[in-house]
């Protein structure tokens, strides 16, 4: 579910915060620059794990600030293909399926096609349910869920001008890709996973208590 990914990035540090442990000053940068976001292709960010290497800063002559180029480790979220885990139900849609929530994480669907034989939508209850030898097995949200990941989906905005003279000066420079800005502005999220609970033993953990 977790995993660790290798980056470059430059990181600017105020004059205020020369004097404090170099190392300490680059991992709140990074963290403030990258956690909770969408790195295209990679997943989403966690936090920064450790350096591979720092280089020497280079102190800005007309400001004060210093210019340091790490290599570093980040902790990013991303489920591998035919992994099983364990959410919650965070909502229910005719058209689009089951919302699933892992609490840091909610843009997890399971599609109607991708539940079991014998579901429905109950228009009035506005859930899901299984019918399964003649009981009605409501698909109620907060219930714990386990599904399996069949696929992700990573979509990017168009670029504007100005990320797209960051990008080339970070390509120039052999940086890290920028993170994806958050969620809200995008008519899809950036980082998507879509589950299925076809199976035996997926579904409501209810389902399958002795």
């Amino acid at each position: 579910m977790f995993s660790l990914v290798t980056l470059k990035d430059s990181v600017r540090i105020a004059p205020s915060k020369l004097a404090v442990d170099l190392e300490e000053a680059l991992t709140d940068d990074l963290n403030g620059k990258y956690c909770n976001k969408v790195i295209p292709q990679c997943g989403l960010a966690i936090l920064v794990y450790d350096f591979c290497s720092v280089g020497d800063p280079y102190v800005h002559p007309n400001d004060g600030s210093a210019t340091v180029s790490v290599t570093f480790r980040l902790v990013v979220f991303r489920p591998f293909i035919g992994e099983v885990i364990v959410g919650k139900v965070r909502s229910c849609d005719e058209l689009s399926g089951i919302n699933v929530t892992l609490g840091f994480f909610d843009d997890i669907v399971i599609p109607p096609g991708l539940m079991p034989e014998g579901c429905r939508w109950d228009a009035g209850e506005r859930v899901w349910v299984w019918s399964f030898n003649g009981n009605d097995m409501f698909i109620d949200p907060e219930e714990p869920i386990r599904i399996r990941v069949l696929s992700e989906i990573f979509t990017e905005s168009a670029p504007t001008p100005k990320e797209l003279l960051m990008a080339n000066a970070n390509q120039q420079n052999n940086l890290a890709p920028p993170p994806t800005p958050p969620p809200s502005q995008f008519t899809n999220p950036p980082y998507r996973l879509v589950g299925s609970i076809a199976e035996d033993g997926l579904g409501l953990t209810s389902w399958w208590n002795s």
